[in-house]
Formats: C-alpha cells, sequence, structure tokens
C-alpha cells in the first residue's frame, strides 16, 4: 500500500525546495538587463536557438550569508526606486505646490474605468485615471496636514481625448531589478523574447486576411475628479490630470462634491458543480466570493479541496495527498488574507450519492464536473470572463448527446484519474493572485526578507520530517506574487509602437497550481486567468487600430513566454525540456478540435479563431481573437497554462537546499566578519536615519505630519522615524541581522 504521509512530505519538501531555489538561490545571480521589447518588426522573427538559462547544480547550497546581504541590498534599491507618500511629503518639503507638481509630473494618467488602485498601488504602478491620481494627491496634502475633498464633473470630450492621446508619454520606464525577484535573470529574460518572437510570427501568420481590426476603445469614466485643498481660508481646486494643469486653476466646468463613489473593480470568483442526477445533467453554485479589486490586490488568495469536516492542518494535508482512504463528502476551501471560505459539501466525484430531494424521493447523484469562473466587473459592466474546468468526467460526444436527448446512463461516465484520496484534480493547491498594475516590487521584497529569516526554522522542521502545510502555502504564495509582478514589469517595459500603447488598466488575475501525483511528485502550473490590458494613444492615425491589435498578440506571445520559462525556472529544468513550437500554426478543426476537449470547442464558439503547431502536445492550443488581437496559449484543464510534469532525468533535485547541516555551514562560514560588516552598516544607516529623522521634526513643526514606530527584534529595540522611508527596509534587515548575530 501507498505510504501516503510519506508521499504528502515528499511533495511538501519537493514544491518548496522548488520555491526556495526560485526565491534565494537565484536571487543574487547576474540581474536581468534591459531590453528592447517593442514588437519585433515583419520578417525579423526567424526563431534561432534560445539562450542558455543558468541551471543549478544538485549539489549547490544556498549561501544563506551571501542570501542576506543580497536581500539588503535589494531593499535599499526598492526603497528608493518605489517612493511612499511619507517619502513624497519629505522631499517637497511639506510645499503642496510641489506635491501638486509632483502627482502631475510623475504619475501618467490612464484612460481606463473606475477605481483601480489605491495609492499606494497608483505610486508602485506610477499611473493611474484621474479619479486614482485624485485620491493619491489627496492622501499626500493629508499626509502634510491639509484638508481635502474630492470633486466632480462630467468628463468633457475633449478631457477624454488629451487624457486618451497622452497616456504613452511614460511607458518603456520598467525597473530590471523586479526580474530577478522571481529569479528571472538575463539569459532568462532572452529566453522569453526569442520564444515570443517565434510565437508572434506564427500568430501574425495565422491571422486571418479578411477581418479587420476592432476600433481602439475610448474609456474613460463619465465623471472627472479632481481635489480640492484647504489653504488658509479657501478651498483650491488642484488637477493633476493633464501636464498642463496649473495649480489652483479654474475648472472649465464647476465641479461638486464627490458623494457617490466611483464604482471599484470587482473580482468575482465562483465554483460550480455539474452534477447527473437521477440521468439528468444539473449545475449549482457551491462556492462564490466578489473581491474588490483595490483593497484586495496584495492579499494573499489559495483554492483547495479537502474533507468535508476538518481542521486547517488536516484540510491543507488533504489537499497535497492526505492519508489514504474514502471520503463520504468533500469541501473546497477558499483562503482570502487568511479568512477560511468553505464550500457547501459535495460528494467525491465519479461516486455516486445517494440522497433525498424535498419530496423524500430518493435520487441518484453523481457529480461530473468541477469548473471554476472569473468575473472582473466595473460598474456594473463586465469586462472580462474566464472558466476553467478542473474537472470533467464527460466527453464532448456525450455532452452532446445529453443536449439531445436530455438523459444519460451513469455507467457511461469516465473515470477519474485518482490521487491518493480523490481525483487528482482536486488534490491539489491554487494559489491566486490578484493585480491591478500596481504591485509593489518593495513589498515583494521584504516579503522575500521575511521568509529568508525563518528559512533556517524552516528547513529544520523539514529535515525531521515535520513540514508546515500553512508555512508551504506562504512561500508558494509569495512566490507566485513575484510571477505577477514580473508579468506587470514587463508590460511598463514595453514601449508605444506607432503612438499606440498598453498597460495594465483592468483587473489581472494569476493562478500558480502544485498537485502531487500518486508517485509521490509533484506537477506545477501558471496560469493567468484574466489578462485582458488597456489600450491608449493617438487615436487618428490611420494604423491605430492595427497597430493596437499587434500589440496585443505581442503580449499574449510575452506572456505564454513568461509562463513557461518562469515555471520551468521554479523547477529546475534542464534547458531543452520544453523547445519552443516549431512550423506554421494549423487551425483545429474535426479529431484535432475535439481531442483537446470543449474547452477548444468553448474558444471556437466564443469567435476565437484556435490553432496549434504539428509539434504542440495533443493537449495544448493557441486562441486568438482576430478582431482584438487577444491571444495565450491553452492546456485542456490548467487554462491557458504552461505545465511541467518533472520525471527521473528531467529535474534537478534540490537536495543542498533542504539541507539544515549545510545551511548552518554556510551561516557559520566567517561568522566574526558578517558580523562586523552587519555592525558597520547598521550604523551607518542609523546615522542616516537620525539626520532623516532630524530634519522630520523639523519639519512637522509645519504640519500635522510625523509619527515614530519601534522596531522590537529579539533583544533589539530600535526605533526608526517614519519620515525616512528611504532607508527603513534596509534598517529592519540590518537590525535583524544584528539581532541574530550579536
Amino acid at each position: 500500500m501507498i505510504n501516503a504521509r510519506y508521499h504528502l512530505n515528499r511533495a511538501i519538501h519537493l514544491a518548496f525546495a522548488a520555491v526556495v531555489a526560485t526565491i534565494f538561490l537565484a536571487g543574487y545571480q547576474t540581474a536581468a538587463t534591459a531590453d528592447d521589447w517593442s514588437v519585433p518588426p515583419p520578417g525579423a522573427t526567424n526563431f534561432s536557438d534560445l539562450p542558455e538559462r543558468p541551471v543549478p547544480s544538485a549539489e549547490e547550497a544556498l549561501d544563506y550569508v551571501k542570501a542576506l546581504e543580497t536581500a539588503v541590498a535589494r531593499n535599499t534599491h526598492f526603497e528608493t526606486a518605489e517612493q511612499r507618500l511619507e517619502d513624497i511629503a519629505l522631499s517637497v518639503m511639506l510645499d503642496p505646490e510641489a506635491a501638486f507638481a509632483y502627482v502631475r509630473d510623475e504619475i501618467r494618467t490612464e484612460p481606463y474605468q473606475g477605481h483601480l488602485r489605491q495609492p499606494d498601488a497608483v505610486m508602485a504602478a506610477r499611473g493611474g485615471n484621474d479619479h486614482d491620481k485624485a485620491q493619491t494627491l489627496a492622501a499626500l496634502l493629508r499626509s502634510m496636514g491639509y484638508d481635502t475633498r474630492l470633486v466632480e464633473a462630467p468628463m468633457t470630450a475633449d478631457m477624454a481625448e488629451a487624457i486618451q492621446s497622452a497616456a504613452c508619454g511614460k511607458v518603456g520606464q520598467g525597473d530590471d531589478h523586479v526580474w530577478r525577484l522571481a529569479a528571472l535573470q538575463s539569459e532568462t529574460m532572452a529566453r522569453v523574447k526569442a520564444r515570443a518572437e517565434r510565437s508572434i510570427s506564427a500568430l501574425h501568420d495565422a491571422l486571418p486576411d479578411n477581418v479587420s481590426p476592432n476600433p481602439m476603445p475610448k474609456t474613460s469614466n463619465e465623471r472627472h475628479v479632481w481635489v480640492q485643498a484647504r489653504i488658509g481660508r479657501d478651498w483650491v481646486n488642484l488637477d493633476p490630470t493633464l501636464a498642463s494643469a496649473k495649480f489652483g486653476a479654474t475648472p472649465a466646468v464647476p465641479g461638486e462634491i464627490l458623494t457617490d463613489p466611483i464604482g471599484a473593480h470587482t473580482v468575482s470568483i465562483t465554483l460550480e458543480l455539474e452534477s447527473l442526477i437521477n440521468g439528468k445533467l444539473r449545475r449549482k453554485q457551491i462556492l462564490t466570493q466578489r473581491l474588490s479589486v483595490p483593497e484586495m490586490t496584495e492579499q494573499p488568495i489559495a483554492l483547495f479541496f479537502g474533507p468535508a469536516t476538518a481542521g486547517i492542518g488536516s484540510v491543507l494535508n488533504d489537499a497535497l495527498g492526505g492519508l489514504a482512504g474514502n471520503a463520504p463528502s468533500m469541501r473546497a476551501f477558499m483562503t482570502v488574507s487568511g479568512s477560511m471560505i468553505k464550500s457547501t459539501p459535495f460528494a467525491a466525484p465519479g461516486r455516486v450519492n445517494q440522497s433525498t430531494d424535498l419530496f423524500q424521493q430518493e435520487q441518484k447523484e453523481t457529480v461530473t464536473a468541477i469548473t471554476l469562473h472569473v468575473r472582473s466587473d466595473v460598474a456594473g459592466q463586465i469586462t472580462s470572463k474566464e472558466e476553467r474546468v478542473l474537472l470533467d468526467l464527460l466527453s464532448t460526444e456525450q455532452r452532446q448527446s445529453v443536449a439531445a436527448s436530455g438523459t444519460l446512463d451513469p455507467s457511461a461516465l469516465a473515470e477519474p484519474k485518482m490521487g491518493q484520496k480523490y481525483p487528482a484534480s482536486l488534490e491539489s493547491i491554487r494559489q491566486i493572485v490578484l493585480g491591478n498594475g500596481g504591485l509593489s516590487p518593495r513589498l515583494a521584497a521584504l516579503r522575500l526578507s521575511g521568509l529568508l529569516l525563518e528559512l533556517p526554522e524552516t528547513l529544520k522542521q523539514m529535515s525531521v520530517g515535520k513540514p508546515d502545510p500553512e508555512a508551504v502555502m506562504w512561500y508558494s504564495w509569495v512566490a507566485a506574487s513575484t510571477v505577477a509582478l514580473a508579468s506587470e514589469e514587463l508590460i511598463r517595459a514595453r514601449p508605444a509602437s506607432a503612438g499606440v500603447c498598453i498597460m495594465a488598466a483592468r483587473p489581472r488575475l494569476l493562478i500558480s497550481g502544485t498537485q502531487t501525483l500518486p508517485e509521490g511528485g509533484i506537477v506545477n502550473w501558471i496560469d493567468w486567468t484574466l489578462d485582458d490590458i488597456g489600450i491608449a494613444g493617438t487615436l487618428d492615425k490611420p494604423d491605430a487600430d492595427a497597430t493596437a491589435r499587434l500589440l496585443r498578440i505581442w503580449h499574449g506571445a510575452l506572456q505564454s513566454a513568461l509562463e513557461t520559462e518562469a515555471i520551468l525556472t521554479q523547477n529546475g529544468v534542464p534547458n531543452g525540456s520544453i523547445p519552443p513550437e516549431k512550423g506554421s500554426f494549423i487551425p483545429l478543426v474535426g479529431r484535432q478540435l475535439a481531442e483537446r476537449g470543449f474547452e477548444a470547442s468553448n474558444d471556437l464558439k466564443l469567435g476565437f479563431t484556435v490553432f496549434a503547431s504539428e509539434d504542440m502536445s495533443a493537449d495544448a492550443w493557441w486562441r486568438l481573437d482576430p478582431h482584438t488581437g487577444r491571444a495565450d496559449a491553452r492546456v485542456a484543464l490548467a487554462g491557458n497554462a504552461r505545465k511541467f510534469y518533472p520525471k527521473p532525468g528531467d529535474g534537478v533535485a534540490r537536495s543542498g537546499i533542504a539541507d539544515a547541516g549545510k545551511t548552518a555551514e554556510q551561516m557559520a562560514k566567517d561568522p566574526k566578519g558578517f558580523k562586523q560588516r552587519f555592525q558597520r552598516d547598521l550604523r551607518q544607516q542609523m546615522r542616516r536615519e537620525a539626520e532623516a529623522k532630524r530634519k522630520a521634526d523639523a519639519l512637522r513643526k509645519k504640519s500635522k505630519g510625523g509619527t515614530e514606530y519601534t522596531i522590537i527584534l529579539g533583544n533589539v529595540s530600535i526605533t526608526i522615524s517614519a519620515h525616512a522611508g528611504a532607508g527603513i527596509g534596509t534598517a529592519i534587515m540590518l537590525a535583524i541581522g544584528y539581532a541574530l548575530f550579536g
């Protein structure tokens, strides 16, 4: 009999080792360098051999001391690169006119609807629409001691046109260091570009000749929002929307106080259960959660399955394999920022469940499919929706037969591929990262630093066979969030083409999955479930619509390439494991379409062109909207994912990372030198903090702003000024190092 507990520990061990390799081992290699992420010109996309991606050896252990030093340097970089409101307040000397100029000039105005980003996300994205920029300016002025309020007026056609045309002025300004957070080095990003060039060449050739691109959308709110601040006795109009705006200028259209807030973007996640009840198919929702995008971005979310009655530890263990045996019923569980949401219970798929209806009539119910629905809304309008089939026991032909006859014999159902206790596809954990174009590299770097400091204790638990499933969940979500962040940075790094540019103007949702296999291995995948982008630029150019379509195709090609390389990097896979597709893309029809399941057929019904190259696997295809250019690679039952199944010889066992003894050796390698360096850097940082605090105290007399907080780390207590933001991350890391090493 299979030792399920052994396989559980083994699976957690493997998953954790892959995450550690991604986050720490590659994190201090050569930085990814800037590259030209423009759309390659036609005829220049002939694919050559992929650049070599660095793959660590199995014996290479984590240099803990070097990783700590890298974390300090990384935090320092992002504290400087990503300024916060308190940093700006200090840099402008609490001058409201300078604060207005900063938001007007340094944060680009993007043409999207609704409320998408909070001020911190606007600062991280260095962009926002007129409403989100106004909220950011208001928050900045309030931190300086000024009363503020938002006002509104109807959005004029001239204002909307000006916002659309000026939006591309600050694109193509990515930060190469962000990719390092996801362990994507120079060679890896070169591979991403090479893969994408191959794909866009085939995608462009596959575009139907007789289909015209959709007109570029004109996107803006119906109401224009700006700030009024009380300066002296007067309420002064401050509209940072356009670069030509003047401090205190009278608006063309008088404003009224904003009393009805601009609607926030929301994302709804719903699980739908399909059951065969007395020969007929029925569908019902078993779990739904509606998320406010501005509030829930950066919050950890996970989806998994387990027994209907269990504590959190048992649930997570069962989600990764669990103990062998049969369960009478299951639930889906979603954690949102630590809160647990449970689905209604259901019978394990493929098993007949005897029950009675409202009239006490016996009925036989068999779960035949579980589908994940994801929908994005703003102002009551659906902006995008996707579905992912998690499990399906019916063929396309059977569904067509049921639709025609209305009945189905339960004996005709396919047997689900079983894991250790439940169907294999349900013995999984799906980490969900919600993005809005404003994911914070600074926060990501701090999260990685926290994981690094917990690493010795975590490895100690791993080494004695007692891994903490919740800790592994957190590690896995952080790893997924770095991939989401790298993807947003790739959008920001893309320059305008012929006056047209793209931006992350809608909610984006990444699902990173880990699933155990009965033989003890794991399968990982990455799926950008919501990945639509916004388009802006000069609308009256004759080729603007065609350029917008081409930019969307290029985005889809880059995203697919990034997914592929990210999953290969996470698993330490040799370079030739997933070669790029070769040959032309051929439209899928007949048997080739049917063997990819009803998802591919459904894509065709939705208006996508569906095709694949000759060397793509039988469960994979590309879909392309010929009107908009939206494109993504798809894998049956995994979305637009790139799956990798580790098999003997395909991956690298990262035993060196999960060995607490080797880590201890690295930490003890040069304790005296390590201690001296940290003490020296700590003293220098504290001097900078003291000087910054002195300046902040002097400025604070002019306003209401300014607080202090104390960090207590072991036996060390350090007071740091909240105004001195540029060095806080470094000070925290140095203080922790000081506490650890004396």
